[in-house]
């Protein structure tokens, strides 16, 4: 088991040179509308790590206004992932995307929504690390 990232289990890929060395998925609901801190990535200056996230709608969030998912860190919690990155009326996987990490970070989701109160919303977020 890799030493980089570090949360509940999920899928996991044996690790080979270039492959995922762990993938891991996380469930946010329309019912997160505070931080939630999804997994701790253990990188470093001298061991960075690439980490890709992806995030899959499973059930639309329907808030009157806005539906916002975000995925940040607990600086900011739109850092990776924020308005216009996903789209959580639609359902299905959504572009994922690739950033390199530098330091020990606590990777965060967020569903903030506007106008009426959602009723449904489930996403999964996938965090693989190589």
């Amino acid at each position: 088991m890799d030493t980089h990232i570090k949360g509940p289990t999920y899928p996991t890929v044996s690790p080979n040179e270039g492959a995922i060395v762990s993938q891991r998925g996380f469930q946010v609901l329309f019912t997160d509308t505070t931080t939630k801190n999804l997994i701790i990535i253990d990188a470093s200056a001298n061991k960075p790590v690439l980490v890709e996230i992806t995030p899959i709608v499973e059930t639309v969030f329907n808030a009157g206004t806005t539906n916002l998912l975000a995925v940040g860190n607990t600086t900011t919690q739109a850092a990776y992932l924020g308005l216009g990155d996903i789209n959580p009326t639609v359902t299905g996987v959504q572009p994922s995307k690739k950033f390199l990490l530098r330091a020990k970070t606590t990777i965060t989701a967020i569903y903030a929504p506007t106008g009426t109160t959602a009723t449904t919303g489930h996403a999964t977020i996938l965090v693989a690390a190589t």
